[in-house]
């Protein structure tokens, strides 16, 4: 078996929970798929979204509700590089690019990251919106 190579996948519940039209199960989202989708939902995640676990905190809403300075944007990069870092080792994160836009009042935010063993580098959009 000196010529195979050892794929690793990953799988995880779709969490817009869709069933297979064939067997009626709760479709699966596998291997980068199943990463983008972690990756949006740590980002997302507050302190006690988790239960059990309120260690796990982007601290993004407490961020949201501030003026757009470049200290706020500071703030929401080092946060989202630091939920990254400690709750998603599949992934080397490599940028995270905030645009501010006045119009509809939330940041876009660009996530530049590569997969761990894989040479591609996969971008996430992800608007933040404040809610009131």
């Amino acid at each position: 078996m000196a010529g195979q190579t050892h794929t690793e996948r990953y799988r995880d519940l779709d969490l817009d929970f869709i069933a297979h039209p064939v067997t009626g199960d709760i479709v699966q989202k596998v291997n980068k798929e199943s990463i983008k989708q972690s990756v949006k939902n740590l980002v997302r995640m507050g302190r006690f979204d988790k239960p059990f676990q309120p260690h796990i905190d982007s601290k993004i809403r407490r961020l949201l509700f501030e003026p757009d300075t470049p200290l706020t944007k500071v703030e929401l990069r080092k946060s989202i590089f630091d939920v990254l870092k400690r709750h998603e080792p599949r992934i080397i994160l490599h940028e995270v690019q905030i645009l501010y836009d006045m119009v509809d009042n939330s940041y876009n935010i660009t996530l530049r990251y590569q997969i761990l063993n894989q040479p591609n580098i996969e971008n996430i959009s992800i608007q933040l919106e404040r809610l009131r």
